[in-house]
């Protein structure tokens, strides 16, 4: 983090739009890097961790009710290809609520199928099934077909192992048989169409990318400069309809471009500590400790969530998806390798949501 930190104020220097680069290092690094600091310094142990759990969860549900609310009484509503209505709840974008969603999603999720607390397996359970109803009518394709399912089978892998693998193929049948509904609306059918529509302008937008990097190899073009390069320099003539692009849908091709070489250096390297720490402490907490493996398995699903809806979208340079990425690496590492002193014992969970 603080790697990131250091990187984030070295790409200011080399932003040529200097007044949104200003306000990125502000929101996106310095804040996040800070409320990453509060939470290791006051967060040590799995009751204290489990409550920050429940709050993104409790968030999650909120932003979820309020869509839902919104979406029958026709309010926040964006109309999509063909005529479909898309769920917006609290954002501007369908897809911001399906990111932030899904972000949630494995923590409650899990919440449901551990049983250390029959009040929170049952809080867990309706949030998710809420939160998965509020994310199909966002009609993210992201989401619904990349993120989410990846996020949902590794919380069945990891929990279950073997044991999960009949819930798995059912997954997979119900993930297929939704692909094979939804290809034929409008607002899914044009996907699959790489010569017009999301897909076209989205394998665009990749190009243009890829060619800022051929020319900025090393240093990237800086915080926030994408928007103001692209439509400027690097958008093709063909995507002429879409030029108002604030980043390259790709989490990778992000990092490098707004951070340098360094930063999709960065990006691989905390990745691998993450996981080889979260492997560790799942490995370790069992089901003796059930508070540490559902905060460890919750964390992992967000952050496969991230990484797999990231290939095609924003993941973390957003601000509240920003504070989240911060949380999901701060749960292994505030979490002991092996538990000790007072997790001796399965934490038991608080009795109050």
């Amino acid at each position: 983090v603080i790697v990131y930190l250091l990187l984030g104020g070295l790409a200011l220097i080399g932003s040529a739009q200097r007044g949104p680069a200003v306000t990125e290092l502000r929101v996106l690094f310095i804040e996040p890097a800070l409320f990453y600091l509060i939470l290791r310094a006051t967060s040590r142990q799995s009751g204290l961790l489990l409550r920050l759990a429940d709050t993104l969860v409790l968030a999650g549900l909120t932003v979820a009710v309020i869509g839902l609310i919104q979406f029958a009484a026709g309010a926040s509503v964006i109309v999509a290809e063909g005529g479909s209505l898309r769920l917006a709840s609290v954002y501007g974008s369908p897809n911001n609520a399906a990111l932030f969603l899904e972000r949630a999603l494995p923590f409650a999720f899990i919440m449901a199928l551990v049983p250390f607390d029959r009040r929170r397996r049952l809080f867990g359970g309706l949030s998710a099934l809420i939160m998965l109803a509020a994310l199909a009518l966002t009609l993210s394709a992201g989401a619904l077909f990349l993120g989410v399912p990846a996020a949902l089978a590794l919380v069945l892998v990891l929990q279950y192992g073997k044991r999960g693998l009949l819930a798995l193929i059912a997954l997979a049948v119900a993930l297929a048989g939704a692909l094979a509904i939804a290809l034929t609306s409008d607002r899914f059918a044009r996907l699959a169409n790489l010569s017009s529509g999301t897909s076209f302008f989205r394998v665009r937008v990749w190009q243009g990318a890829r060619q800022m990097i051929a020319d900025h190899p090393v240093s990237g073009i800086g915080l926030d400069q994408f928007l103001y390069q692209y439509r400027g320099q690097y958008i093709a003539p063909d995507a002429w309809q879409e030029p108002d692009l604030s980043h390259p849908h790709n989490l990778l091709l992000d990092f490098w471009l707004r951070l340098g070489l360094l930063g999709s250096l960065l990006l691989v390297a905390v990745q691998a500590a993450f996981s080889a720490r979260a492997i560790r402490i799942w490995r370790t907490a069992g089901s003796a400790f059930p508070v540490r493996r559902a905060l460890v398995i919750g964390t992992m699903g967000s952050m496969i969530g991230l990484l797999v809806h990231g290939l095609v979208d924003n993941s973390v340079f957003v601000n509240d998806l920003a504070l989240v990425f911060m949380l999901l690496l701060a749960i292994p590492a505030s979490l002991t390798l092996r538990p000790e002193g007072a997790d001796q014992t399965p934490v038991p969970a608080p009795d109050g949501l």
